[in-house]
């Protein structure tokens, strides 16, 4: 035998051999049928894990399709606001030129009304100073108005001079008409010595209406004098 000495080295060496195999084989049985637990104990595991999985990749398809659904609505709801809000930028923009153009009316009305404003003040100014300047020419046409009632009453006071001589002198006139036929009758009963230069109730009475014409003269004469002095100042008055 090869390698052998002996029949029964080789038997035992055999032998040894048979039951180094046997015992790996049993080592590999435990080793496998370990392994087909363990096999099945994952493929149970992995089963309920590919269960598990496919539950949730279910739930995940239903909730990528809600998440689709979601998303076009979005979508949707963007492409709407989109637009709303360009419809609303540009009407904004529009607004905005409006209220530009707005504020430049008002600003060129604000300038009309400032131009106008100083216009109006330097009119007031000089209707200021004309009526200041109408002051004083009133005041002094008022002035002068009392100067000229003033005189006005002293004329009236002249006026009723005139008329109580106008009738003392003719009360007189008459008392002396009535002494002057009693006289002439005395004197045609009683013989009178010469007549000597004397005063006499009518030469008194003569002097006074000699007076008093003289009186009227200087009133009329006044009167002619002051109706065109009246008419000058009215004149003047009325260009002012």
């Amino acid at each position: 035998m090869d390698g052998f000495k002996t029949s029964e080295e080789a038997a035992r060496f055999w032998k040894e051999k048979a039951h180094a195999y046997k015992a790996e084989l049993e080592i590999q049985r435990r080793e496998f049928k370990e392994f087909e637990e363990d096999s099945k104990s994952l493929e149970t595991e992995l089963e309920l894990e590919l269960t598990q999985t496919q539950a949730k990749n279910r739930d995940l398809n239903l909730c990528v399709a809600k998440l689709r659904n979601e998303n076009e609505l979005l979508k949707s709801r963007v492409e709407t606001l989109t637009q709303h809000e360009i419809r609303q930028h540009t009407e904004t923009m529009q607004e905005l030129s409006s209220f530009k153009k707005q504020v430049d009316d008002l600003k060129r009305h604000i300038r009309e009304l400032e131009q106008k404003n100083d216009d109006l003040e330097k009119a007031y100014r000089a209707s200021k100073a004309s009526i200041d300047d109408f002051d004083t020419q009133l005041n002094g046409v008022i002035e002068r108005n009392v100067i000229l009632e003033s005189e006005l009453d002293e004329k009236e006071q002249l006026k009723a001079l005139v008329q109580r001589m106008r009738d003392e002198t003719r009360d007189l006139r008459l008392e002396l008409s009535i002494k002057a036929q009693d006289s002439n009758r005395a004197e045609v009963q009683v013989p009178q010595p010469p007549r000597q230069p004397r005063t006499t109730p009518l030469s008194i009475v003569n002097d006074l209406l000699r007076k008093v014409g003289a009186l009227e003269t200087k009133l009329s004469t006044y009167h002619r004098k002051e109706e065109p002095s009246k008419r000058q100042r009215t004149g003047d008055l009325i260009k002012k």
